[in-house]
């Protein structure tokens, strides 16, 4: 029999106490609490090993490279991929942005299909909503019976020879539904069309894995139990076309795969920054420091359009000049 008191030991936020009584925490599937083992081993982490990794050659930033790359090979274990295609991002929602816009702009033409569900979470339907209008591809949303399930026969009727992608919830956030994402991989390989999993409910539920589920490509978040702002891409290795992390210039050369698909310091670093501009005084002084630039437009168009935030537990989003001051800000820190 499950000991609530031991796992209630886990957790030092529930020792809290709110109107006389102790914390019952029933958000978890918005944000859940983290662990003392999460948080301790972020605060080693802070407080011993912190560095930049992959971009020095001193002792300290080494060691905190070789704990980056080992936490890279946990995950992957983990989530039954390989380590040289499990990428860090900074959520699920950049996590399927990257897929979008890294395979989509590339690949899709006018007349493409792109399906998607119609139980997907935001990040899995405005990612693919903008790529559609970018590229003169079509959405097609696959519908859920009354009993709240995919409708799979509808699926059959969708699939064509110009579906190139299908986007599913491998577990709905809202119904709580688990999808037959096996089967719906089945049939769109069938078609030739690739497939895209947002496993964010799901490999934190029941711990599902990429190769289990036969799909090209699965996010999913640390935010149910560890760090808030990381959020690991995994696909197989082999050339997807992925987008260019940096430009190709004279004399520079490219390295490949999707490890190093990545601009700037790792999510870590980003999410620290973004995590001090939200904060009251140094937020507007955040916006007072962009403000004449983003006036003037002296920012490069390329690095002004701002990268969507995190949707989830009701989050407002920002807008154009102070989404693209948080990626300004956080982006000048890393270079």
């Amino acid at each position: 029999m499950l000991d609530t008191n031991e796992v209630r030991r886990d957790f030092p936020i529930l020792d809290r106490e709110f109107h006389g009584r102790r914390l019952v925490y029933l958000d978890s599937a918005n944000t859940s609490q983290k662990p003392h083992q999460v948080i301790d081993a972020m605060g080693e982490y802070y407080s011993r090993h912190n560095a930049n990794v992959h971009r020095a050659v001193y002792a300290l930033s080494e060691e905190s490279t070789r704990m980056f790359e080992e936490s890279r090979d946990t995950v992957a274990r983990f989530a039954g991929a390989d380590r040289r295609a499990t990428v860090f991002t900074k959520n699920i929602t950049e996590a399927i942005n990257l897929v979008a816009y890294a395979w989509g702009l590339r690949n899709l033409r006018e007349g493409d299909e792109i399906l998607f569900t119609e139980m997907e979470h935001h990040a899995n339907l405005v990612s693919w909503q903008v790529v559609a209008k970018l590229t003169g591809a079509r959405v097609r949303a696959i519908p859920v019976t009354d009993g709240f399930r995919l409708d799979l026969d509808a699926l059959d009727g969708l699939l064509t020879e110009r579906t190139r992608i299908v986007a599913v919830s491998a577990m709905s956030n809202v119904l709580g539904t688990v999808n037959p994402v096996r089967a719906v991989a089945e049939r769109a390989h069938a078609v030739g069309a690739l497939v895209l999993a947002d496993a964010a409910q799901a490999v934190p539920h029941f711990g599902v894995k990429f190769d289990d589920l036969g799909v090209d490509f699965m996010g999913f978040t640390a935010r149910p139990r560890g760090p808030a702002h990381l959020a690991p891409l995994a696909t197989p290795v082999r050339d997807r076309g992925a987008a260019r992390a940096r430009p190709d210039g004279p004399g520079t050369t490219r390295r490949r795969g999707l490890v190093h698909a990545r601009g700037g310091a790792p999510p870590r670093r980003r999410a620290g920054a973004r995590r001090r501009g939200d904060r009251g005084p140094c937020r507007r002084s955040l916006r007072q420091a962009v403000a004449p630039a983003l006036r003037s437009g002296s920012f490069d168009a390329g690095l002004c359009v701002p990268l969507q935030h995190e949707r989830r537990g009701g989050r407002a989003g920002h807008g154009l000049g102070q989404g693209a001051a948080h990626v300004r800000v956080a982006r000048g820190r890393d270079r």
